[in-house]
C-alpha cells in the first residue's frame, strides 16, 4: 500500500503539478487551505503533508499549529512550501513545527529527496 500524502496550497496550479509529480508512488489528497487540510488530515491520517505557508482561512502556521495538537496526527511529518523565505524565516520556519521546507519553484526531484527523507 503506497505512503499517504496530503498536498495543501490554495493555487490550483500548484496543486495539479504535485499531484501530478506524486501520484504514482503515492496515495495524494489535496487541499486548498489550512482547514480543509486539518478535517482532511484527521479522516485520511496521511503519513506526510506538504503546505504552502500563505493560503486563506487558515495558512500554514496555523495549521502547523493545530496538527501539532491533536495526538493522532502530532507527529506527522510536515514540509512547508513558500516562494516567500530567508535566513531568519528558515529558522523560524523550523522552530514552529515544520520539519522541513521547499522553496518556489521546486523540482520534482527536490521533493522526492525530502519526502524519502522524512518517510
Amino acid at each position: 500500500m503506497p505512503s499517504k500524502i496530503l498536498v495543501v496550497d490554495d493555487n490550483e496550479d500548484i496543486l495539479d503539478l504535485l499531484e501530478l509529480f506524486l501520484h504514482q508512488d503515492f496515495s495524494v489528497s489535496t487541499a486548498q487551505n489550512g482547514f480543509m487540510a486539518l478535517k482532511i488530515a484527521l479522516e485520511v491520517k496521511p503519513n506526510l503533508i506538504i503546505t504552502d505557508l500563505m493560503m486563506p482561512i487558515m495558512n500554514g502556521e496555523k495549521l502547523i499549529a493545530q496538527i501539532r495538537s491533536y495526538p493522532e496526527i502530532q507527529k506527522l511529518p510536515v514540509i512547508a512550501i513558500t516562494a516567500h523565505i530567508d535566513r531568519f524565516r528558515e529558522k523560524e520556519i523550523i522552530e514552529i513545527g515544520f520539519n522541513s521546507f521547499i522553496k518556489k519553484p521546486f523540482t520534482r526531484k527536490t521533493i522526492y529527496e525530502e519526502i524519502r527523507r522524512l518517510i
